[in-house]
Protein backbone atom coordinates (compact mmCIF):
# COMPACT_ATOMS: atom_id res chain seq x y z
CA UNK A 1 0.00 0.00 0.00
CA UNK A 2 2.95 2.14 0.05
CA UNK A 3 2.27 5.38 -0.93
CA UNK A 4 -1.09 4.84 -2.62
CA UNK A 5 -4.53 6.29 -1.92
CA UNK A 6 -7.19 3.83 -1.20
CA UNK A 7 -10.86 3.86 -0.25
CA UNK A 8 -12.58 1.94 2.24
CA UNK A 9 -16.32 1.23 2.29
CA UNK A 10 -17.78 0.65 5.58
CA UNK A 11 -14.74 1.41 7.33
CA UNK A 12 -16.51 3.49 10.37
CA UNK A 13 -16.52 0.02 12.21
CA UNK A 14 -15.65 -3.26 12.21
CA UNK A 15 -13.82 -5.51 10.15
CA UNK A 16 -13.91 -2.32 7.32
CA UNK A 17 -12.08 -0.07 9.86
CA UNK A 18 -9.63 -2.69 10.61
CA UNK A 19 -8.44 -2.49 6.69
CA UNK A 20 -8.11 1.05 6.66
CA UNK A 21 -6.17 1.10 9.66
CA UNK A 22 -4.12 -2.08 8.17
CA UNK A 23 -3.81 0.14 5.10
CA UNK A 24 -2.62 3.21 6.80
CA UNK A 25 -0.12 1.90 8.78
CA UNK A 26 0.99 -0.35 5.63
CA UNK A 27 2.25 3.19 3.98
CA UNK A 28 -0.65 4.63 2.27
CA UNK A 29 -0.79 8.14 1.41
CA UNK A 30 -4.46 8.60 2.02
CA UNK A 31 -7.43 6.75 3.15
CA UNK A 32 -10.96 7.01 2.52
CA UNK A 33 -13.14 6.07 5.27
CA UNK A 34 -16.94 5.82 3.92
CA UNK A 35 -19.74 5.06 6.13
CA UNK A 36 -23.26 5.83 6.99
CA UNK A 37 -22.69 7.62 10.91
CA UNK A 38 -21.21 10.84 10.96
CA UNK A 39 -20.11 10.52 14.38
CA UNK A 40 -18.60 7.03 14.15
CA UNK A 41 -16.67 8.60 10.90
CA UNK A 42 -15.03 11.56 12.64
CA UNK A 43 -13.64 8.86 14.84
CA UNK A 44 -12.52 6.50 12.31
CA UNK A 45 -10.87 9.00 10.24
CA UNK A 46 -9.03 10.32 13.57
CA UNK A 47 -8.12 6.97 14.14
CA UNK A 48 -6.32 6.77 10.59
CA UNK A 49 -4.47 9.88 10.61
CA UNK A 50 -3.35 8.90 13.83
CA UNK A 51 -1.45 5.55 12.41
CA UNK A 52 0.15 8.39 9.38
CA UNK A 53 -1.96 9.47 6.54
CA UNK A 54 -4.55 12.01 5.85
CA UNK A 55 -7.81 10.56 5.86
CA UNK A 56 -10.94 11.67 4.51
CA UNK A 57 -14.45 10.76 5.96
CA UNK A 58 -17.51 10.38 3.53
CA UNK A 59 -20.73 9.90 5.06
CA UNK A 60 -22.59 7.79 2.33
CA UNK A 61 -25.25 5.10 2.52
CA UNK A 62 -24.48 2.62 -0.43
CA UNK A 63 -28.06 2.36 -0.71
CA UNK A 64 -28.65 5.42 -2.65
CA UNK A 65 -27.43 5.09 -6.51
CA UNK A 66 -25.63 7.91 -6.02
CA UNK A 67 -23.50 7.04 -3.14
CA UNK A 68 -20.80 5.10 -5.53
CA UNK A 69 -20.28 8.37 -7.51
CA UNK A 70 -20.27 10.35 -4.55
CA UNK A 71 -17.36 8.77 -2.55
CA UNK A 72 -15.64 8.64 -5.86
CA UNK A 73 -15.61 12.20 -6.51
CA UNK A 74 -14.95 13.08 -3.01
CA UNK A 75 -11.49 10.99 -3.26
CA UNK A 76 -10.64 12.34 -5.85
CA UNK A 77 -11.15 16.04 -5.39
CA UNK A 78 -9.13 15.65 -1.77
CA UNK A 79 -6.31 13.17 -3.40
CA UNK A 80 -6.30 13.97 -7.03
CA UNK A 81 -6.53 10.01 -7.57
CA UNK A 82 -7.54 6.85 -5.94
CA UNK A 83 -5.32 3.30 -6.60
CA UNK A 84 -7.38 0.87 -4.45
CA UNK A 85 -10.86 -0.25 -3.21
CA UNK A 86 -11.90 -1.85 -0.17
CA UNK A 87 -15.83 -3.11 -0.32
CA UNK A 88 -16.09 -3.87 3.24
CA UNK A 89 -19.59 -2.60 3.93
CA UNK A 90 -22.40 -4.58 3.63
CA UNK A 91 -25.63 -5.75 5.23
CA UNK A 92 -25.99 -8.69 7.13
CA UNK A 93 -29.93 -8.81 7.49
CA UNK A 94 -31.00 -11.78 6.62
CA UNK A 95 -34.59 -12.76 5.05
CA UNK A 96 -35.96 -15.80 3.52
CA UNK A 97 -37.73 -17.73 0.33
CA UNK A 98 -40.58 -17.64 2.48
CA UNK A 99 -41.36 -14.37 4.26
CA UNK A 100 -38.57 -12.08 2.35
CA UNK A 101 -40.09 -8.42 0.73
CA UNK A 102 -39.24 -6.58 -1.92
CA UNK A 103 -37.84 -3.66 0.29
CA UNK A 104 -36.12 -5.92 2.26
CA UNK A 105 -34.73 -7.34 -1.13
CA UNK A 106 -33.85 -3.63 -3.06
CA UNK A 107 -32.16 -2.83 0.23
CA UNK A 108 -29.88 -5.73 0.70
CA UNK A 109 -28.74 -5.75 -3.25
CA UNK A 110 -28.42 -2.04 -3.42
CA UNK A 111 -25.61 -1.88 -0.48
CA UNK A 112 -24.25 -5.70 -1.15
CA UNK A 113 -23.58 -6.12 -5.42
CA UNK A 114 -24.59 -2.67 -6.86
CA UNK A 115 -22.96 -0.20 -4.62
CA UNK A 116 -19.52 -2.16 -4.72
CA UNK A 117 -20.13 -2.82 -8.49
CA UNK A 118 -20.32 0.67 -9.83
CA UNK A 119 -17.46 2.11 -7.42
CA UNK A 120 -15.32 -0.58 -8.78
CA UNK A 121 -16.53 0.14 -12.48
CA UNK A 122 -15.26 3.82 -11.32
CA UNK A 123 -11.93 2.33 -10.22
CA UNK A 124 -10.99 0.26 -13.34
CA UNK A 125 -12.43 3.28 -15.53
CA UNK A 126 -10.31 6.05 -13.83
CA UNK A 127 -6.86 3.58 -13.47
CA UNK A 128 -7.60 3.00 -17.45
CA UNK A 129 -7.73 6.93 -18.34
CA UNK A 130 -4.54 7.99 -15.66
CA UNK A 131 -1.59 8.92 -17.68
CA UNK A 132 0.52 7.40 -14.80
CA UNK A 133 -0.66 3.98 -15.00
CA UNK A 134 1.18 1.11 -16.03
CA UNK A 135 0.08 -2.64 -17.68
CA UNK A 136 0.89 -4.08 -13.51
CA UNK A 137 -0.90 -2.21 -11.73
CA UNK A 138 -3.98 -3.28 -13.86
CA UNK A 139 -2.51 -6.89 -13.93
CA UNK A 140 -1.91 -7.49 -10.10
CA UNK A 141 -5.80 -5.64 -9.15
CA UNK A 142 -7.50 -8.66 -7.06
CA UNK A 143 -11.12 -8.14 -7.17
CA UNK A 144 -12.71 -9.65 -4.30
CA UNK A 145 -15.38 -9.01 -1.65
CA UNK A 146 -15.75 -10.58 2.20
CA UNK A 147 -19.38 -10.16 2.93
CA UNK A 148 -19.86 -12.76 6.26
CA UNK A 149 -18.68 -12.04 9.39
CA UNK A 150 -18.04 -15.58 9.44
CA UNK A 151 -15.03 -17.74 7.46
CA UNK A 152 -15.73 -18.14 4.14
CA UNK A 153 -14.14 -20.69 1.91
CA UNK A 154 -13.26 -19.95 -1.60
CA UNK A 155 -15.38 -21.87 -3.66
CA UNK A 156 -14.62 -20.36 -7.42
CA UNK A 157 -11.86 -18.03 -9.02
CA UNK A 158 -12.57 -17.12 -12.44
CA UNK A 159 -10.95 -14.08 -15.01
CA UNK A 160 -12.47 -11.37 -16.06
CA UNK A 161 -10.69 -9.38 -19.24
CA UNK A 162 -11.39 -8.70 -22.96
CA UNK A 163 -8.85 -7.84 -25.24
CA UNK A 164 -9.03 -4.22 -24.27
CA UNK A 165 -8.62 -4.63 -21.04
CA UNK A 166 -6.16 -6.33 -18.79
CA UNK A 167 -7.20 -10.19 -17.36
CA UNK A 168 -8.33 -9.85 -13.64
CA UNK A 169 -9.01 -12.13 -11.16
CA UNK A 170 -12.49 -12.53 -10.01
CA UNK A 171 -12.68 -14.21 -7.08
CA UNK A 172 -16.24 -15.91 -5.67
CA UNK A 173 -16.53 -16.19 -1.79
CA UNK A 174 -19.22 -18.18 -0.28
CA UNK A 175 -20.84 -18.31 2.99
CA UNK A 176 -20.18 -21.78 4.68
Amino acid sequence: MNGRVVVVTGSTQGVGLAIALAVARAGAEGVVVTGRDEAKGAAAAAEVERSGPPALFIAADLEDARAPDIVFDAALRRFGRVDALVNAAALTDRGSLVDAEVKFWDRLFAVNARAPFFLMQRLINHLRERPDRSSTSCRSMLVAELRSSRSTPLRRRRWLGSPRTPRMPIVSIASA
